[in-house]
């Protein structure tokens, strides 16, 4: 009965120093991925349709090109588009049945 006591204890102990590991540096790694301070900072189209109290994240890559260069492969994302450029297997693996492009299509340069 001890043994079984002490190994629930230090169960609890183990993933109680798990969680905490994670929420307090970790996840400030992960939920900012890739954004400068400033970014993070930066007021953001939409942002004021987000309540305060709710949890925010930014994420950022750079990209060595211009806007107008980039924009037309963003607004052509999502299912029955472009895609959404990840991995085939794991877009197949929901049902998501994906096929992304390799090129710009002007059919798809309207975001709805």
């Amino acid at each position: 009965m001890y043994q079984i006591k002490r190994f629930i204890q230090f169960t609890f102990v183990f993933y109680a120093f798990i969680a905490l590991l994670y929420w307090f540096f970790i996840r400030p790694q992960y939920i900012n991925w890739g954004a400068t301070p400033a970014e993070v900072r930066m007021e953001l189209p939409g942002g004021a349709l987000i309540s305060s109290n709710r949890i925010v994240s930014t994420r950022a890559i750079n990209i060595k090109a211009a806007k107008e260069k980039v924009w037309p492969w963003i607004a052509q994302t999502g299912q029955n588009r472009g895609g959404f450029n990840s991995y085939y297997w794991l877009e197949n693996l929901f049902g998501a049945k994906m096929i992304n492009a390799n090129s710009i299509h002007s059919e798809w340069q309207n975001p709805q």
